[in-house]
């Protein structure tokens, strides 16, 4: 049998558990027996029995409480699947009783998730990663003060929901918080801090930070960088 339930969680928003479940032996589909004691409320559960290479479709109907911060939907086995894949798509979880599903198309996804959360580096590549593809560039130019700064501006793809700064990442080294300063000849240099400047919910700018040791004019100044605009 393939189990799914929708969950709520009742504990602090955001802070959700990666694994609700407490024992995996138990039959009683219930907080404190098979789900875990604290947070959880099963606001609706079903099951289906499947047939190996035969597609089963689903659905559960449920009414969620003013206590839930976060909606959970969960599927499991009843037994231990060794060797056997369980292969789940077109997932999609809507409020109303008579919407009918409709598949989005993944750049609109993407585009929706981007609202809220952007990266430079690729989809499928971890913040803080030692990289140069798709790294943002801009170039140092001294100024009247002695220091030199980094004019860079740089546009999201998509407006963000609200106006927040985003975090640098070294290419180099991959440490937050710093940008890296290249020769001319594309060496890397050292880290460098920076700080972003002009910041809208379309773009942002970096901006100098002097601290302790002058940057090379005409250097390259690389970095990588994430913004997260979440509610």
């Amino acid at each position: 049998n393939l189990r799914f339930a929708i969950l709520e969680w009742t504990g602090v928003a955001d802070t959700v558990t990666s694994d609700v479940v407490k024992n995996w032996a138990s039959t009683t589909y219930t907080p404190n027996n098979f789900f875990l004691s604290s947070g959880i409320v099963v606001a609706g559960i079903g099951s289906v029995s499947l047939t190996s290479g035969v597609r089963t479709s689903i659905t559960l109907t449920t009414t969620v409480s003013s206590s839930c911060n976060n909606l959970i939907v969960f599927f499991w086995t009843d037994t231990t699947q060794i060797g056997t894949k369980l292969m789940l798509f077109d997932v999609d979880c809507h409020t109303g009783g008579t919407r009918v599903w409709s598949q989005r198309p993944i750049a609109q996804e993407l585009v929706l998730c981007q609202r809220y959360y952007e990266k430079s580096y690729l989809i499928d590549v971890k913040p803080g990663t030692v990289t140069a593809v798709s790294i943002c560039q801009g170039w140092v130019n001294p100024n009247s003060y002695g220091w030199f700064k980094v004019p860079q501006i740089h546009n999201y793809l998509v407006f963000k929901r609200i106006a927040i700064a985003p975090i640098f990442y070294s290419p180099y080294t991959g440490v937050a918080a710093k940008v890296g300063e290249y020769s001319a000849g594309s060496v890397y240099v050292a880290d460098r801090n920076a700080g972003a400047a002009s910041i809208g919910n379309n773009s942002y700018g970096v901006s100098w930070n002097g601290s302790g040791t002058e940057w090379t004019g005409n250097n390259y100044i690389w970095h990588h960088w994430t913004v997260d605009a979440e509610l």
